[in-house]
């Protein structure tokens, strides 16, 4: 299991997977207006781009000296795509499920064996809407994952 240190390791986990996929060519963590800020200015910025939003946290005691914080959370993959272009909205929304479903593989393959524990039956997925002024669409997954806390907590 991760153990869980700080907020880093749970963003940590995402960001080394999504750095490690060639069709990832962006990934980002936090609020609206960190999208907003690195579609506008980074430099590096470019489509489809991975972002995991801030969890929110609760803490778990089992009643057996086993403390887990159980992050809830949402991860989406936007893609642009030519506006009017009906062929290329669905292009786009195929690759972005695409990437979450890879994703999804690699939470299953952790979570079998050992390294997370995470809830990986019933996981929604929403298709996203324009939300910057680019034009993009995607999807989000909706998801909780717990990391040991113990020594945190305890």
């Amino acid at each position: 299991m991760i153990i869980l240190n700080d907020l880093n390791t749970f963003v940590n986990y995402f960001r080394a997977w999504a750095d490690a996929q060639p069709a990832v060519k962006f990934f980002l963590y936090g609020g609206i207006e960190k999208g907003m800020a690195a579609a506008r200015g980074h430099d590096d910025f470019g489509y489809p781009i991975m972002w995991l939003e801030q969890p929110v946290i609760y803490s778990d005691d089992n009643g057996f000296a086993n403390t887990n914080e159980e992050f809830y959370f949402g991860i989406s993959v936007l893609q642009q795509y030519e506006p009017g272009n009906s062929a290329s909205y669905l292009a786009a929304q195929s690759e972005a499920l695409s990437i979450l479903h890879d994703l999804q593989k690699k939470i299953r393959h952790d979570n079998a064996d050992g390294r997370i524990v995470a809830t990986v039956n019933g996981n929604k997925k929403e298709a996203l809407s324009d939300l910057w002024i680019d034009k993009h669409t995607g999807f989000r997954l909706e998801m909780k994952i717990q990391f040991n806390a113990n020594s945190l907590l305890c």
